[in-house]
């Protein structure tokens, strides 16, 4: 189970507790507060070091700039997902987009 938009509405501790989850996405709302907001960072660290305790995946959500991409990676191992990569595609422009991200990550080794 994916546990989407966590740390807001129905994404609580509480389902945490009561539901088995492989992966926890981080909020926009937190990650937009990156550089600006040392609660927001501090909220990602916690949740980056709860995923470890409890063996699930992260994904943080709406990532925009450099100054936030190089604060997560900091953190630790997560997927990220953004503007900063792609805006959203309809599925033929992603899969040729895909291709290209394959083609660049075996050239540079880079993510």
């Amino acid at each position: 189970m994916l546990l989407d938009d966590f740390g807001t509405g129905y994404s609580t501790l509480e389902t945490l507790r009561h539901t088995p989850v492989e992966l926890i996405k981080i909020d926009r709302l937190f990650t937009s507060g990156i550089g600006r907001n040392d609660l927001c960072e501090a909220i990602i660290g916690n949740v980056v070091d709860l995923a470890k305790r409890i063996g699930t995946g992260l994904i943080a959500e709406g990532v925009e700039t450099e100054e936030q991409i190089t604060f997560l990676r900091q953190q630790g191992d997560m997927a990220y997902q953004g503007y900063l990569f792609s805006k959203p595609l309809p599925g033929e422009s992603f899969k040729k987009w895909l291709a290209q991200m394959s083609v660049r990550e075996n050239d540079t080794g880079e993510r």
